[in-house]
């Protein structure tokens, strides 16, 4: 008996003095590898952000166009929102960059008329179904259009 804690003491002693006793555990847990990553989004949330990413960009281009007009006199006579680039200081003067493109690789839509002017993306599936589609809830599914008229979002407007 004598002898196997004789044994139990020299083997604490060498545990502590080797850093594995409760000490050197607590200074493991401080020093320890960061949590991992977490996995990649599901394919559900990457088209959630790119729809978010899209109505950013689609309410900056509204807000440079109100405010070219409140200086301008009238809303930008483009025919496409890439030619908002050729009006000398549109850019960066009303927005830093106009987006090449929507989220999807598609081009945005632009109508404008005297009184108010229009945007629009055909989003996931890149058909636009026109600016006359009825309204209805903010419904991200895959293929909902994003439209904005006047200074107000138009979502989901193939729902009633």
């Amino acid at each position: 008996m004598a002898k196997k804690m004789l044994l139990m003491a020299a083997l604490t002693a060498l545990l502590i003095s080797c850093g594995s006793g409760p000490k050197a555990a607590k200074e493991a847990e401080k020093t320890a590898a960061p949590a991992p990553v977490p996995a990649p989004a599901k394919a559900t949330d990457e088209l959630d952000l790119l729809y978010v990413r899209a109505r950013k960009e689609m309410n900056d281009l509204g807000l440079a166009i109100y405010a070219y007009r409140t200086d301008e006199g009238s809303f930008p006579a483009v025919r496409s929102l890439s030619e908002l680039n050729a009006i000398p200081g549109f850019t960066p003067t009303y927005i830093r960059e106009v987006p090449a493109a929507d989220p999807w690789g598609n081009e945005y839509i632009y109508e404008y008329s005297e009184f108010n002017f229009k945007i629009g993306c055909g989003g996931s599936d890149g058909e636009f179904a026109g600016f006359e589609q009825p309204g209805g809830t903010p419904d991200l599914r895959p293929g909902i259009d994003i439209v904005w008229i006047n200074d107000n979002f138009k979502l989901n407007p193939q729902e009633q």
